[in-house]
């Protein structure tokens, strides 16, 4: 996420751009309130966009199946804190001595869960590694749905250890 902010006079606007961290990617700089202003704004955008793509060596589009809305990874301190924001952390009912069955809790976010959900469907098919794991959880005699549950909570973790160590996901065959 890139956070543009101006600061509005009649003719001149005080402009600076930065990330969801508050980091601040260029010096403060001044456009004009002209068509050529804007197209310089623009330009200094997309400019700072290009650079930090080439700059940046993580891509989450290295695993198959997987667009996110995580943000900065910095903020959750553990693989449980990041399932929990997802909203995959397990949650039980229990009522005096009864005890049911663990369920997803389903407090996060709705839009990441179902995002992760899709990209485990897709990446028990085409990935060596979670279709593995996917015939594992199967021979177990897991249901299908619970089988995508636990491949969801490993992909987490595995585009939470992306994003901490700055790597990229390779495929091993």
């Amino acid at each position: 996420m890139i956070l543009v902010g101006i600061d509005v006079a009649s003719n001149k606007h005080d402009i600076f751009i930065m990330n969801a961290l508050g980091e601040v990617f260029n010096k403060h700089f001044t456009i004009d309130n002209t068509r050529q202003g804007y197209k310089k704004l623009l330009d200094q955008i997309n400019q700072l966009l290009e650079h930090h793509i080439t700059e940046s060596k993580t891509t989450l589009l290295s695993i198959p199946g997987v667009g996110t809305q995580i943000g900065a990874i910095n903020r959750f301190k553990s693989e449980d804190a990041l399932l929990a924001f997802a909203g995959l952390d397990p949650s039980v009912y229990q009522s005096g001595n009864y005890e049911g069955s663990f369920k997803i809790s389903k407090r996060g976010s709705s839009i990441l869960r179902w995002a992760i959900f899709q990209a485990a469907k897709v990446a028990v098919i085409h990935d060596p590694v979670f279709n593995a794991y996917y015939e594992k959880k199967k021979s177990e005699g897991k249901h299908y749905l619970t089988i995508i549950g636990h491949v969801t909570k490993k992909l987490l973790r595995v585009i939470r250890s992306i994003l901490k160590n700055n790597s990229v996901y390779t495929v091993s065959h």
